[in-house]
């Protein structure tokens, strides 16, 4: 059977410090250039920083990203970056929270916009303006199923994937969840997940510990029935430290993920199993017909089908 070997970069975020954004990035291509890596995943935000900081450095955003780009292609590993970023769109230039969708010879072959913005994304707008769709599926250029057919992806970023929208203010409040979507769009082969959630502190982690828990369950088991519903796998990375971190190297190894890093199976199973804090650099090869290998009857089991 086919495989790809995907990969993701649960690596540090430093919301106010692109070069050193950069760099980080820079060291997730040398490592899936060396473990010979077909597609590499990053965090929300992961070259910009998260918030709104980067909009006061936006010459500098551009040159880091001309520098990683030339990186990626000289790597030869896909990459799928999560960064804001100012489009050039029909209607004027908007600003975006999105995964940048890079082949290997280095040209951007799609992009994933935003849906679900938080108050840490002011400035930027939703995919549902301007150019961009929701849940937007595209091919996936390297990928090839055994028979010759094609391979389909979707990027979600962060509170897409939780089906819920914020304002300052007031209570999170549910939108269409776009899971809802992907079941409708039943080609989907894989789920390309960047995210940057709110995590504890390690000032308020013990304090905390059963709101924490009860996050912790409510994310990972949304992502593991995403992937029952819709019999999709996906490929989820986190950022291992808290928003507004100012580069304290003692919490890179004591923050825990919002959410689990790793590569799911279309029967929710875990088919890696990545630290929750910490610097990770993980993959899997991902076999690229197991979507279609996996069936399930009128109560919920699955088989693999011989």
């Amino acid at each position: 059977m086919k495989t790809k070997r995907i990969a993701g970069a649960q690596i540090p975020v430093f919301d106010k410090n692109i070069p050193y954004n950069k760099q980080e990035i820079f060291k997730a291509l040398d490592w899936a250039k060396e473990n010979e890596v077909d597609l590499l995943v990053t965090p929300e935000g992961s070259l910009s920083g998260y918030g709104p900081y980067w909009k006061d450095s936006s010459d500098e955003l551009f040159d880091a990203l001309k520098q990683v780009e030339q990186k990626q292609k000289e790597s030869g590993v896909e990459l799928h970056l999560g960064t804001m970023w100012p489009n050039f769109e029909e209607i004027g230039m908007v600003n975006r929270n999105q995964i940048r969708h890079y082949g290997k010879d280095g040209d951007i072959y799609a992009m994933t916009n935003k849906t679900y913005l938080v108050p840490a994304d002011k400035g930027c707008v939703p995919s549902t303006v301007g150019d961009s769709i929701a849940v937007n599926s595209f091919y996936m250029p390297e990928f090839e199923k055994e028979d010759g057919s094609k391979f389909v992806g979707v990027g979600m970023i962060c509170n897409d994937m939780w089906g819920a929208v914020q304002d300052v203010g007031k209570d999170t409040t549910p939108g269409q969840a776009l899971m809802e979507i992907i079941m409708e769009r039943n080609n989907i082969d894989l789920v390309i997940h960047s995210t940057n959630g709110y995590k504890f502190t390690p000032k308020d982690q013990e304090k905390t510990e059963n709101v924490r828990n009860i996050f912790d369950m409510w994310h990972e088991s949304w992502m593991r029935m995403t992937c029952y519903r819709a019999m999709v796998s996906m490929i989820s990375v986190d950022s291992c430290v808290h928003w507004n971190w100012e580069g304290e190297k003692n919490v890179i190894g004591t923050t825990r993920t919002s959410s689990p890093s790793g590569v799911l199976s279309p029967t929710g199973d875990w088919l890696t199993d990545v630290p929750r804090t910490g610097r990770q650099y993980f993959y899997y090869d991902l076999p690229l017909d197991l979507k279609d290998t996996t069936s399930r009857d009128k109560s919920g089991r699955y088989w693999e089908k011989a």
